[in-house]
């Protein structure tokens, strides 16, 4: 899933990127929109590119045409809050250890 965002964001995107996403929502709704949550969540952090407008612009066309699909916006927001406190908690537990290790 995540090439196929990546490839989405390129000028020369593949025409069957948003008809493969959609097969994935239709097999397993849930797991499909956790994985995107963590995906959006990766992007949004990424410091070398800003994927801020390309992922928007994404999730407004994923939406409008994947309406009629099995796209639960709770699970998506449920995940990408849990994506930020997974990644909160690792940075906080990188900082405590840091903290302990250097007056060793």
């Amino acid at each position: 899933m995540k090439l196929l965002l990546l490839n989405e964001f390129t000028t020369n995107r593949s025409p069957f990127n948003m008809s493969i996403l959609h097969q994935c929502f239709v097999v397993d709704s849930s797991k499909a929109c956790d994985k995107l949550a963590d995906l959006y969540w990766d992007l949004l952090q990424n410091a070398k590119e800003d994927y801020l407008r390309s992922l928007r612009a994404f999730l407004r066309e994923f939406v409008r045409s994947c309406l009629r699909t099995d796209f639960s916006f709770s699970v998506f927001g449920r995940s990408l809050l849990n994506a930020t406190k997974r990644n909160e908690l690792d940075a906080t537990v990188e900082t405590v250890i840091k903290v302990r290790f250097e007056h060793i």
